[in-house]
């Protein structure tokens, strides 16, 4: 029997499959919504961090999220050439940034990243460069020159500036300011306005210069510590060859915004990618609710979007997944052989009510070649909704586990027809199915949207499932 996972995804048609629109949700005036991270670690975050942080499992989520929300991450260049008027960007623009350098960002952000198919702007303090003049450690580690080569002749990643060396407060004589953002007391003495400039354009053109060098891409962007600049450090930065600067002024960026003091949207460790957007809705004054928002707290939520990640399922037109939804008998039948690349054998059909027009032919065709939906005899009903006794019979032959459960623990296993019994012990035993409470394991009930979801994923997580490596991980 022929079963692998299709290379090439094949998106289901009719209403189990109906794309998503083009056009940004929530329509109007095109506006780009520029993420700001910093750190990246695997494990759990302090309450105190949680504003610069972000888990690794947590920032993973939170790009899938983004992905399946629509959203398309664009480049340095692609950002300025909007911004100046003279260069379209996709639908549902967004920008994702981290500020310092961290190598967190190297290890985990950047194969994350890379996976989805998104970029992403790093801005890096280059005196925490090892290997520079002035380095001083700084917890925790920051990237290599070879790092930030690696990942910017990727493609993936643009390295841009957090200045040289000017991430820190020192005293005006009152209190203590961000180094850039005023003149200073240096050696215990106020510097002058010149002294200021020249301390400020020199770091500026250090920075940008060093990075050229090491990486080799012409460096555009300079990214405020701290957010702080006035109009001198525009105008100093304008003169050494920055082209845009970036704040942690909360906002989003439309063209007529000033591109020397670009807003952003800070991304906290205990937010969630629904938050990310809704707090996007927020800035962009966009109102409605989030794309899959019906999923935000599903119990299936997870596996979903893992399907849906690899081009298995999709959503609605109105921003929903409906994951309580039941499924056709054609629309569980084109999902199985789609996921599992079954090809039909150009034989006839059994079935009187699966006609050659229908747009579930093909599919049935291929389950039945493989041999998967023999039990339903000469009348396969597309439109009744498929139970778990079916659903199961038909991921049976891919289930690689051998082993049978004993069903008599269960209350109502006399309902399991004849035909699904050994399936039903198989997958029982191999955790692909489970009772639904009060000890049974309603082989008769419908199967939703969500059930038939992770029914599919956990049977695409055996790990001996052949091509489960090389489909995704």
């Amino acid at each position: 029997m022929k079963r692998y996972i299709s290379e090439v995804f094949i998106l289901f048609v009719f209403i189990f499959v109906m794309a998503l629109p083009e056009s940004a949700w929530g329509a109007g005036k095109t506006y780009v919504p520029v993420l700001m991270y910093h750190n990246i670690i695997d494990g759990a975050i302090k309450p105190s961090e949680a504003g610069v942080t972000v888990n690794y499992e947590r920032f993973m989520e939170q790009m899938e999220y983004l992905k399946l929300a629509g959203y398309n991450t664009i480049s340095v260049d692609d950002y300025i050439g909007f911004m100046e008027g003279n260069k379209p960007l996709p639908p549902n623009p967004i920008m994702i940034t981290f500020d310092d350098g961290y190598e967190s960002n190297y290890k985990y952000a950047y194969p994350i990243l890379k996976k989805l198919g998104m970029r992403a702007v790093i801005n890096v303090i280059v005196s925490e460069t090892k290997g520079e003049p002035n380095y001083h450690y700084w917890d925790p580690t920051h990237l290599t020159w070879e790092e930030m080569k690696e990942i910017s002749d990727s493609g993936v990643i643009d390295i841009e500036s957090h200045t040289y060396d000017l991430h820190y407060y020192a005293s005006n004589g009152k209190k203590k300011i961000p180094a850039a953002s005023g003149q200073i007391e240096i050696n215990g003495k106020l510097e002058s306005f010149d002294e200021y400039t020249t301390r400020v354009k020199n770091d500026f053109k250090k920075s940008k210069d060093m990075i050229e060098k090491n990486v080799g891409k012409r460096v555009k962007v300079l990214s405020y510590p701290y957010g702080v600049g006035n109009s001198t450090t525009k105008k100093l930065a304008r003169e050494v060859g920055y082209e845009a600067m970036f704040t942690i002024k909360e906002g989003v960026m439309r063209q007529g915004d000033d591109i020397m003091s670009g807003k952003r949207i800070k991304v906290k460790g205990t937010e969630t990618g629904f938050d990310i957007v809704r707090n996007i809705y927020r800035a962009a004054g966009v109102k409605g609710n989030v794309p899959f928002y019906d999923l935000e707290k599903h119990w299936a939520s997870n596996d979903i979007m893992e399907m849906m990640l690899k081009g298995y399922m999709k959503g609605y037109p109105d921003k929903t997944f409906r994951p309580d939804s039941p499924v056709t008998r054609a629309e569980m039948a084109t999902m199985v052989s789609s996921v599992f690349g079954l090809k039909p054998d150009g034989k006839a059909l059994p079935f009187n009510d699966v006609m050659k027009n229908a747009w579930y032919y093909v599919p049935v065709s291929s389950c039945y070649a493989d041999g998967i939906i023999g039990f339903y005899g000469n009348s396969f009903g597309p439109d009744i909704k498929a139970t778990r006794e079916e659903v199961v019979s038909v991921l049976s032959p891919f289930i690689k586990s051998g082993q049978s459960a004993d069903l008599s623990i269960y209350k109502d296993t006399d309902e399991i027809s004849p035909f699904a019994v050994h399936a039903m012990e198989k997958a029982v035993a191999a955790g692909i199915i489970k009772g639904k409470g009060e000890g049974r394991l309603s082989p008769k009930d419908d199967v939703t949207r969500a059930e038939l979801a992770v029914m599919i994923e956990r049977v695409l997580n055996q790990q001996s499932y052949d091509n489960r490596q090389s489909l995704w991980e």
